[in-house]
This record gives C-alpha cells, sequence and structure tokens, in this order.
C-alpha cells in the first residue's frame, strides 16, 4: 500500500467515523427528547388526574345552606381552583362571647354549661350541652373530632368561619379542654374577631387550592401559602374553567346568585413545555370533571 493510498484509506475512515458520531449524537437527543415528550404527557396526566379526582368529592358534607357561605367550588379568575369539601358530619359551635383577632386565645368553646348566663340569653341557640349517647363523659361532636385529630397525627388542621360574613381562617387544633367544653388551639394569633351573637361554626375543612406558581402547578393546603406543594414541573398555563347546566362557560364561579347544583362540569387545560438542547417540546391536554356532590344539592 502506498502513502497516497493510506492517506485516502484514512481520510474515507475519519469521514465514516465523524458520520457515526454524528448519527449516533442525533439518535441521542432525538431518544432525550422523546423522553421529555414524554414525561411532560405523564406529568400532565398525572397534574389532571390530581385535580380531577379533587373536584369530583368537593362537596361532601356540605349541604345546600352551608355552600352559600362556603362554596365547595371556586374558580377564581379562570386560573386559580379551590375545592372544599367538610371531613367530619360533625359542626361545632363557636360558644366563646368574643375572640379578638390579634390575641392569642388558645382555646374556643363549643358547648356552653346550663348555668352560663351566655346561653341563659340564648345569643347562640347552637351553643346547647351536646348529647352523650355513649355515657363516656365527652359530648358526641367533640368525642367524633378528638378520634379523627388523634386517628390524624394529633394535630390537625380546623376552620372556623362566621356565615353571615364569611370571616374564616384555618387554625391548628391540638387537644381538647379536660371539661369537655374546649378544643385546644396551637401557637399563633388570630387573624380575625368572630362573635357568639354572629354564630360562628367550626368545620373540619379540607380546602385545596391549585394554581400555576413559578412554571410549577400548585397546591396550597387549608391555607398554608408557606408550604405550598409543587404538583407537577414545566407547566406554562393552567386554565380553569366552570360549565353550567344551561351551557355557559365562566371563569368566575360562584357568582351572585348562582348555586352548587348549577354546575355541570369544571373544565381544566394544562399545558407544558421542556426543552433538550436547542430542541423544545411542548404538550396540551384538557379534560371534564363532574363534581358529583351536586346531585345532592
Amino acid at each position: 500500500m502506498t502513502v497516497v493510498e493510506l492517506l485516502v484509506a484514512l481520510a474515507v475512515a475519519l469521514v465514516v467515523v465523524v458520520a457515526a458520531v454524528a448519527i449516533t449524537f442525533a439518535n441521542r437527543k432525538a431518544y432525550d427528547l422523546d423522553q421529555a415528550r414524554t414525561s411532560l404527557n405523564q406529568n400532565l396526566r398525572t397534574g389532571l388526574s390530581i385535580v380531577g379526582d379533587d373536584a369530583q368529592v368537593a362537596g361532601e358534607r356540605l349541604s345546600s345552606s352551608t355552600a352559600a357561605y362556603l362554596p365547595p367550588i371556586q374558580v377564581i379568575g379562570g386560573t386559580e381552583l379551590v375545592l372544599r369539601r367538610n371531613l367530619l358530619d360533625q359542626v361545632l359551635p363557636f360558644c366563646d362571647k368574643k375572640i379578638q383577632a390579634g390575641t392569642s386565645e388558645n382555646s374556643v368553646t363549643i358547648s356552653l354549661k346550663s348555668t352560663d348566663p351566655n346561653m341563659k340569653k340564648g345569643a347562640n341557640p347552637q351553643c346547647t350541652i351536646a348529647p352523650d349517647n355513649n355515657g363516656d363523659g365527652w359530648p358526641d361532636n367533640l368525642e367524633a373530632w378528638k378520634t379523627f385529630r388523634v386517628d390524624h397525627g394529633g394535630q390537625v388542621r380546623a376552620f372556623v368561619i362566621t356565615p353571615t360574613t364569611g370571616t374564616s381562617e384555618f387554625f391548628t387544633y391540638d387537644s381538647e379542654d379536660s371539661s369537655t367544653f374546649q378544643i385546644h388551639r396551637l401557637a399563633g394569633k388570630w387573624q380575625n374577631t368572630y362573635l357568639l351573637a354572629d354564630k360562628p361554626q367550626l368545620y373540619m375543612l379540607e380546602e385545596k387550592r391549585y394554581l400555576l406558581s413559578g412554571g410549577y402547578l400548585e397546591l396550597i393546603l387549608d391555607g398554608d401559602t408557606s408550604s405550598a406543594q409543587r404538583i407537577i414541573p414545566n407547566v406554562t398555563d393552567f386554565q380553569v374553567r366552570a360549565v353550567l347546566n344551561d351551557g355557559t362557560v365562566r371563569t368566575d364561579f360562584p357568582q351572585s346568585g348562582d348555586r352548587f347544583g348549577d354546575l355541570r362540569a369544571i373544565r381544566i387545560t394544562v399545558a407544558g413545555t421542556v426543552s433538550q438542547g436547542r430542541q423544545s417540546a411542548s404538550r396540551t391536554l384538557q379534560a371534564q370533571f363532574f363534581p358529583r356532590n351536586v346531585l345532592s344539592q
């Protein structure tokens, strides 16, 4: 083999090697992009499934009269979805004469003794002595709360609301008073003032707020914005629509005069984009979910 033939062979081999490497890298990039596209599609589907499952159970243990001041489903500006359900049938009355905003009062009275002057005045007719049908010394409604709290780790989020004004907040409930007339609130200050005469109520409420934040579909559970949970990444758009029985599509629900029973479906649109090198892939998914508890409204 002459030198010229050797150089030609080397040149041809080099071309073949470069072409093979280029094809390998191209295939690898295509594979990586396909994997990213598949992962994005699965994440978006998972996000839709999570939101949809919660939308379908929204309104559990919330009556039509309760829905007037505590909407089971709220659509806000077409970009936020709030879903609520009551975790216990027992709703406790608020029986303190007053809890002042900004104070650190750590107990909430949920039943009055028969000798209590507030009970005699009838300021809140709900504040009667709750029955103790099993005779264990605990009012049945408070015992249900206690059992739920213990079964869920000893601390749970409770919710207080004044129906006439909508004034409300979550707080951490961690024990009961031995007198069986009070529940204990963990540290912190009250955001609002609550008056016995306004007949506030206490719920074991679950509230889930879904929204787009910083490229993630986020979940804010029970009003705790400091512990927002990132559900899925690479989200570029999250749209929510309320579809009513008459075919109307709303970006805000409920509005004045709307009932929970007017809702036919919640329409969710979620979109995302992933990048792989200089290439990117986008995907948009949409689904409708039927909130089955509207049938009881």
